[in-house]
């Protein structure tokens, strides 16, 4: 009885970095759903801080950046922080629910729109979803450490409010629209690896009762 030939997994190590992963992972833009969410809150905090920002030049009261983003620094950090472990618990779930052969024939199978095999696509996806996180959560903890009352941020916006009075405005309005946006777009990103998850799961039980 002949032995089945070993499966070339080569293609599995090409990448060398998070960065390369993440690069050639599938774009949240792609699900229409995800696109038409994602856009429409960046368009409405966008206008939001347009319309703040004019109207705060008129005397209005403004935002406290500095309370608010240390506020939403310590909410990431927490939110960030527990989904982490929930995403390592389901990744470690892909392994066990699916049999090494079942991996080898996902392999084989290649996607004609991403020219990737099927096994690297699911990881691709998995990969990806770790990478925002992680970003995300140093990036809570870049603001917490560098953000802080005067801070290191907090004296660079003082120097360049004295070339430029409405920078500090600027900037602190652009990060709020971007951060929230960020948010959003993670709970998407949440959803995308459930799905993904629900997937592996019913793959791995039909690949048992065959």
């Amino acid at each position: 009885m002949s032995s089945q030939p070993t499966p070339d997994l080569s293609e599995l190590f090409t990448e060398r970095s998070l960065w390369e992963i993440y690069r050639k992972s599938p774009s949240v833009f792609r699900n229409p759903f995800n696109r038409g969410v994602l856009i429409a809150t960046a368009i409405l905090l966008a206008t939001f801080a347009c319309f703040h920002f004019a109207w705060g030049s008129s005397g209005a009261p403004r935002l406290h950046f500095a309370e608010v983003f240390a506020n939403w620094a310590n909410v990431g950090i927490s939110f960030a922080g527990t989904i982490l472990g929930f995403l390592v618990a389901g990744f470690a779930v892909l392994f066990t629910v699916l049999r090494p052969q079942t991996l080898a024939n996902l392999q084989q199978i290649t996607r004609p729109d991403h020219n990737v095999s099927e096994l690297k696509l699911l990881f691709f996806v998995f990969v990806d979803v770790f990478v925002h996180y992680v970003s995300f959560l140093f990036w809570c903890m870049a603001v917490l450490v560098f953000g802080a009352k005067d801070g290191p941020a907090d004296w660079v916006g003082r120097i360049a409010g004295g070339w430029w009075p409405a920078s500090p405005e600027i900037v602190g309005h652009a990060i709020f629209a971007a951060w929230g946006t960020w948010f959003v777009l993670l709970v998407l990103k949440l959803k995308s690896f459930i799905f993904n998850l629900y997937q592996c799961l019913l793959l791995g039980m039909a690949d048992t009762l065959e």
